[in-house]
């Protein structure tokens, strides 16, 4: 059995494990400082990507959005605090017209098994979204 060996998954696996463990408890923290509970959150809680999603909303600047690929990241600053990195943003999530790097945003937090990433992306910016703008007829 001359069978190629598989690379070694489980030390991956824990360090991901660990990390999303430290996020949690991250999250946790600052909720706790706030007088809530993310471990305790009501409807809404749980996606079906099999991740937890943030009641706390945080606003953040569109780093950089590939229309093309639909997808970009977000900096912001209390984000970076919990995560250490900016926020993954997929096309999905937007709840607005369309984002450009420099916009201003609000949203929620999504994390899931391959890490945290933004939902329920709102526009700060005049005109974003299908309300604010001008139709004619």
């Amino acid at each position: 059995g001359g069978g190629v060996p598989s690379p070694p998954t489980r030390d991956i696996q824990g360090a991901e494990g660990a990390l999303e463990a430290m996020s949690l408890a991250a999250i946790n923290e600052v909720a706790a400082s706030q007088g809530g509970d993310v471990g305790a959150m009501g409807p809404g809680g749980a996606d079906a990507s099999g991740g937890t999603t943030s009641e706390q909303t945080y606003t953040g600047v569109v780093k950089a959005f590939n229309e093309e690929k639909g997808w970009g990241h977000i900096t912001c600053d209390d984000t970076r605090t919990l995560f250490g990195r900016d926020m993954f943003v997929m096309r999905s999530a937007l709840r607005c017209g369309k984002v450009s790097a420099g916009d201003t945003v609000r949203f929620c937090v999504l994390n899931n098994p391959r890490g945290p990433q933004a939902t329920e992306v709102h526009s700060l910016m005049l005109g974003a979204t299908w309300q604010s703008q001008e139709t004619l007829g």
